[in-house]
C-alpha cells in the first residue's frame, strides 16, 4: 500500500513539473514578437473547401482488435431446429450439432503522401499535424469503400431490393424494413447517399413529426427513425440506401494493426515522405442481414 501511494505521489509530482515547464515556455513565448508569431501559427486553421470525412463503416460492423500473432476467426451460431412429437414407446430423433468456424483474412491499406520540406516553415498552420488528420481520413475513406462494396454485393443475395419510383417515401422504407423483419431480425443501421435526405426533406408533418424530421438531417450521423440509426456518406452511389441489422449479426471487421502514421524518409528533392498503414479484415457473414433501396 505504501508503494502504491508513493507511486501516485511521484506521478502527480511529475505531472505538476511538466505543467510548470509548459507554462514557463508559454510565458517566455509571450514576451517576444517571434514567440507570439509561433503561437499565432499554431492556432491558425487551414482554409477548407468542405467538411472533413467521418468514417461510417466501423459504426456498422463489429470491430475486433487482434493481438499480434493471433488469427482472427469467429464461430457461427448453432442452426435452429424444432422439437418433434414422439408417440408412446416411439424412437426419438437425434440432431447432430455442428458449429462452423469462419476465418477472416486481412489486407493492407496504405497511403504515402509527400510533403515539400519548405511547406513546414512557410505554411500558417501545422502541416504535419494536418497531414496526420488527412491520413486518418484517407484510411477511413478506403475502409468505407470496401465495406460499401461488400454491402452492395450481399444486399440482393438473400433479400429482394426495393425500388422507389421517385423520392424516398415512408412506404419504401417500410418495404425495406419488411425484408429484414420477415427473417426475425431488426434494422439497426441505415446508410444512404447524400441524395437520400432530399426525400426526407420533402416529407410533410403527416409523414413524420417536425422534431424527428429535424433530428435526422444532421451531417454524418443523421439521427434515428423506427429504432434504426441513419448515416449519410457521399461515397455511396446516388439514390442508394442500405439497411443493416445489428453489427453482431451482420458484419465483422478484425483490426490486426490499426492506422499507424510514421515519417519514412526525406528524398533528394526535399520531399518528406509520410506513411499511414493499417492491416484489417472485413466479412459479411450473413447475406440476409442486408437489403437495399434503389430509387429510379
Amino acid at each position: 500500500m505504501e508503494t502504491r501511494e508513493g507511486t501516485k505521489k511521484i506521478s502527480r509530482e511529475a505531472q505538476r513539473q511538466r505543467r510548470l515547464q509548459k507554462e514557463a515556455v508559454l510565458d517566455l513565448a509571450l514576451q517576444s514578437a517571434a514567440g507570439l508569431a509561433k503561437i499565432a501559427a499554431s492556432l491558425a486553421n487551414p482554409v477548407r473547401k468542405n467538411l472533413d470525412y467521418v468514417g461510417i463503416g466501423r459504426q456498422t460492423a463489429v470491430v475486433e482488435p487482434i493481438a499480434s500473432g493471433q488469427i482472427s476467426y469467429f464461430d457461427r451460431d448453432i442452426e435452429e431446429f424444432t422439437a418433434t412429437k414422439i408417440a408412446n414407446n416411439g424412437t426419438t430423433s437425434i440432431i447432430e450439432i455442428e458449429v462452423a468456424r469462419v476465418f477472416v483474412d486481412g489486407f493492407s491499406i496504405v497511403c504515402r503522401p509527400k510533403i515539400p520540406v519548405p511547406r513546414l516553415y512557410t505554411t500558417k498552420y501545422d502541416v504535419m499535424a494536418r497531414t496526420g488528420e488527412r491520413l486518418l481520413q484517407s484510411a477511413a475513406l478506403r475502409e468505407d469503400l470496401y465495406l460499401f462494396s461488400l454491402y452492395n454485393t450481399q444486399s440482393t443475395v438473400a433479400n429482394t431490393a426495393v425500388t422507389c419510383p421517385t423520392m424516398l417515401s415512408k412506404h419504401g422504407l417500410a418495404l425495406a424494413y419488411r425484408e429484414i423483419e420477415r427473417r426475425r431480425n431488426k434494422v439497426k443501421n441505415v446508410v444512404m447517399s447524400p441524395y437520400g435526405p432530399t426525400g426526407i426533406r420533402r416529407w410533410e408533418f403527416k409523414d413524420l413529426d417536425e422534431a424527428t424530421r429535424a433530428a435526422i438531417l444532421k451531417t454524418g450521423y443523421m439521427g434515428s427513425l423506427w429504432d434504426a440509426d441513419f448515416y449519410c456518406s457521399d461515397l455511396l452511389p446516388a439514390k442508394t440506401w442500405y439497411f443493416l441489422v445489428d453489427p453482431m449479426m451482420c458484419s465483422w471487421m478484425p483490426i490486426y494493426n490499426d492506422v499507424a502514421i510514421e515519417v519514412v524518409d526525406i528524398t533528394n528533392d526535399d520531399l518528406l515522405i509520410v506513411k499511414a498503414v493499417e492491416y484489417v479484415g472485413m466479412v459479411i457473414h450473413d447475406a440476409s442481414s442486408i437489403t437495399k433501396i434503389e430509387m429510379l
